[in-house]
């Protein structure tokens, strides 16, 4: 499930954004399959860590302020971006 909406994503991604070039474009896909390489079984906490690792770096790397948010489960990977012109926003 997680593949194929990534990759819907980046289909997406290149109607919106036509400009792209090519090598941004292979960017995006490089980082697009590294995230669904990394193994996603929530039973498994190692499997989690590896993704909330990751996400945590690529959205730090973007501008967004990262949180990890411990449950009595599995924790929960937070990510926001302020918007330093007070718009108002959506939380999906």
């Amino acid at each position: 499930m997680k593949k194929i909406f990534f990759l819907l994503l980046i289909g997406a991604n290149t109607l919106v954004f036509p400009q792209a070039t090519d090598q941004q474009l292979r960017t995006a896909i490089k980082e697009i399959i590294d995230f669904v390489a990394i193994p996603n079984d929530a039973l498994a906490a190692k499997d989690i860590s590896k993704n909330i690792v990751w996400l945590q770096q690529k959205f730090t790397n973007r501008g967004f302020a990262t949180k990890v948010l411990q449950t009595e489960g599995q924790p929960l990977f937070f990510a926001e971006l302020s918007d330093k012109k007070n718009r108002k926003t959506i939380l999906f």
